[in-house]
């Protein structure tokens, strides 16, 4: 439980004046500030920090450390509002409450990021009625590699027929974050005079997938280069192209 204590002046003005009329003496908890029960910190390889990435598999420590107005071993309720804690039952639906009990005057849990980018993310540690919080981030995980496909590599350039184009974004430590935009262009290999339609950009979705279509219209025959580009971990660009033959509506 919270410590209760009276300072030594309060006390005795209180007996004082309870002896001559009678009283019920408030709660000294009413006193007690957060900050003397409970405090937060938020730790990567025992460093502090207010990021990590969105890929799904970073992670953060985060420490609870019991003050003096506060028991050991008392429960401390670990919340957050983004990714999950380790260790919660597969069964339970609720993985951003953490509930355990302290180690003398510290509790720990393990904050595992979403794939969403999230600018604040809030983490708080309650030991009964009282808490402290911090904010983190998380911050955008790039790709390490692209790949490029398409369902068709043969429409008919009647403005109709489409070809779908899928780039499938990879990372080699967890997931591409959701929301990750990828570039298209199209380049006719002919002088042939051709429209082609497609989206100048997507955003990658849960399966680090972006996909298009492409449809075009013109007279002749044409081969169409489809280069999907996006932004690289550790910068610089990832670009990757495919082939898509538009067949002339009088070839």
């Amino acid at each position: 439980m919270i410590k209760k204590y009276f300072p030594p002046y309060f006390a005795a003005i209180s007996i004082i004046f309870c002896v001559f009329i009678g009283c019920e003496l408030e709660d000294p908890i009413a006193g007690v500030k957060s900050k003397d029960v409970v405090s937060l910190s938020i730790e990567k390889d025992g460093i502090e920090t207010d990021r990590i990435y969105s890929n799904g598999v970073d992670f953060v420590n985060i420490i609870a450390k019991l003050g003096n107005a506060s028991d050991p071993n008392m429960k401390v309720l670990f919340k957050t509002d983004n990714g999950s804690f380790a260790g919660i039952p597969s069964d339970q639906a609720d993985k951003q409450t953490f509930s355990v009990i302290a180690s003398g005057k510290e509790a720990r849990a393990v904050l595992i990021s979403g794939v969403d980018v999230a600018p604040r993310v809030t983490i708080s540690a309650w030991v009964e009625d009282f808490t402290d919080e911090k904010t983190i981030e998380f911050v955008r995980a790039l790709p390490n590699d692209l790949l490029i496909e398409s369902d068709k590599l043969k429409i008919k350039a009647d403005n109709s027929d489409k070809a779908v184009i899928t780039a499938q974004l990879f990372r080699d430590l967890g997931k591409v974050s959701t929301g990750t935009r990828v570039l298209f262009t199209a380049t006719a290999q002919s002088d042939n005079e051709v429209d082609v339609y497609i989206p100048q950009w997507g955003n990658s979705d849960v399966n680090e997938k972006v996909s298009i279509e492409i449809k075009g219209k013109g007279e002749n025959n044409t081969i169409v280069v489809v280069t999907a580009t996006v932004d690289k971990d550790g910068g610089g660009k990832l670009s990757k192209s495919i082939k898509i033959e538009l067949e002339g509506v009088n070839p």
